[in-house]
């Protein structure tokens, strides 16, 4: 189910992500509420979440980073501070506690490499100037959104040291490690053909399936305010930092539109959160439905702005 309606959101000109979430809301309690295998949905999630972050190790091309490090540095700081001030003091306005508030913060200062990747791609922009800001900020974010994780983590497990807490990490680190090393390089692409294929599908449609309409509908007026917000601040805090770099408002804007997909990275750490029970189901659900609507908007954004470009 989840491939077919990913493959029929590629159709649309959509990341196959949204449809392999829109499966599992299909097939969950919003809908057709089936009695599926949880235990063993759960299992390949997880294995899913461990591949993605071996995936997004294997996209940091070092070479493409320090080109355009100054520039991609600040936009993914000041991209990522703008986002998680703003959510962690409206987080603090409705009298959540500081670390629920920092958690709802760490979830918008994350950009989607793969989706990023994806558009960039669709615009013939990966190895532009443009694009190699994008894509260095988007994976500087995703680092400091897997060390915000972990710091996370471990203030949430009451047991102490668990190594389980870092799993995401330790797979980002490999898939990097990973990638130095030729020789494993096709069983490294391998493994992340057949992943996509299966277990990394499994854990977006399992994304969905935690998402009730019937809840969120009562939220409805929320749900477009905090769209919105997280779509203007992540633009503005990267349009901000290219213009202190010297970039035109064109390519600023282009940026900004290219940092505005939260995707995978924030569906990880809300996984995460969920899993610690830093929030509850319905949090999730809610936190869920504002990524997924950022991610289907991101590319409405980027593709006049690309056009302009060429």
């Amino acid at each position: 189910g989840a491939l077919l309606v990913g493959w029929l959101a590629t159709k649309l000109h959509l990341p196959a992500v949204i449809g392999q979430i829109l499966a599992g809301l299909l097939l969950g309690p919003s809908l057709f509420n089936l009695a599926l295998p949880t235990d063993w949905l759960h299992l390949g999630g997880e294995i899913g979440v461990w591949l993605l972050m071996y995936e997004a190790g294997i996209a940091v091309d070092t070479k493409l980073l320090k080109a355009n490090f100054k520039i991609a540095n600040r936009v993914a700081w000041l991209g990522a501070l703008v986002p998680f001030t703003v959510f962690m003091l409206i987080e603090l306005a409705l009298h959540q506690t500081l670390l629920v508030a920092s958690f709802s913060g760490l979830v918008f200062a994350a950009t989607s490499i793969s989706i990023t990747l994806a558009v960039l791609g669709t615009h013939h922009q990966l190895g532009s100037r443009i694009g190699s800001i994008i894509l260095g900020a988007a994976i500087i974010d995703d680092l400091i959104a897997i060390i915000g994780l972990t710091g996370l983590t471990m203030l949430t497990s009451g047991n102490g040291f668990n190594w389980a807490n870092f799993l995401p990490l330790i797979w980002f680190i490999l898939g990097y490690i990973s990638r130095r090393f030729t020789r494993i390089m096709p069983v490294s692409h391998g493994l992340i053909t057949l992943a996509t294929w299966t277990v990394i599908p499994l854990f977006f449609a399992g994304i969905g399936r935690q998402i009730n309409l019937a809840s969120l509908s009562s939220h409805l007026g929320p749900l477009v305010w905090w769209t919105l917000i997280a779509i203007i601040t992540k633009m503005l805090g990267a349009i901000l930092a290219s213009k202190w770099s010297g970039v035109s408002l064109l390519e600023a804007t282009a940026i900004g539109s290219g940092m505005i997909a939260r995707g995978e990275m924030a569906l990880v750490i809300l996984t995460a959160g969920l899993a610690s029970q830093l929030i509850t189901a319905s949090q999730f659900g809610f936190y869920t439905a504002v990524v997924t609507l950022t991610t289907v908007i991101a590319p409405f954004i980027m593709d006049p702005l690309f056009k302009r470009l060429k």
